[in-house]
């Protein structure tokens, strides 16, 4: 697994082989950048960008936002092994002085209120299984932790129908094979 684009492009990244984690493919994950670049859907800038980063497994998705220039990354995972793993990508990329790490639930991470950061986009890519995620876009709009210009990016699996309208503005959506990335907005 490699790093796509930015100034960190070609350096490789540690990730497990476990059935656990789900890495972002690298399709996906470059689709993903040049929809942020250049939609001209949401006016959201990855420059100097604060990110918010759940269930983030190794961090592919929070240190390419860092080589493409965002200021601030908070990865949250819960899973030790995998966040060693974490940790071990961003101290080999000298990144740590840009980031928040938590080996937290995710839950924990919003009741306990670990952060002061305010947040430009949001990261959603919980295993496809977890229907439990709908309870983070409640944490997301109860603790003001988003920016009032905010993207929410949610990668979920193409086949799921899930009623989130209640939840979110869908302003854009793009499918890959088993995956489906959503671009949105929290509804207040």
């Amino acid at each position: 697994m490699r790093i796509c684009g930015g100034n960190l492009k070609g350096k490789k990244l540690i990730f497990s082989n476990n059935k656990i984690t789900r890495p972002l493919k690298e399709i996906v994950k470059q689709s993903i950048f040049n929809t942020v670049i250049n939609s001209n859907k949401f006016n959201i800038k990855l420059i100097d960008a604060n990110i918010l980063d759940l269930f983030s497994g190794t961090g592919s998705f929070g240190i390419e936002c860092l080589s493409h220039g965002a200021s601030h990354v908070t990865f949250i995972e819960k899973d030790r092994n995998i966040f060693n793993l974490l940790k071990k990508n961003l101290t080999q990329l000298d990144l740590i002085k840009k980031c928040e790490i938590f080996n937290i639930d995710i839950n924990q991470f919003f009741e306990k209120n670990l952060t002061k950061v305010s947040y430009d986009i949001v990261f959603l890519d919980p295993p496809f299984i977890n229907q439990d995620y709908k309870n983070i876009f409640r944490c997301l709009q109860g603790n003001n932790i988003l920016k009032q210009n905010n993207l929410l990016i949610l990668h979920r699996e193409n086949k799921t129908k899930e009623n989130l309208d209640k939840f979110i503005k869908i302003y854009a959506q793009r499918r890959f094979g088993r995956s489906k990335i959503l671009y949105c907005t929290l509804l207040n």
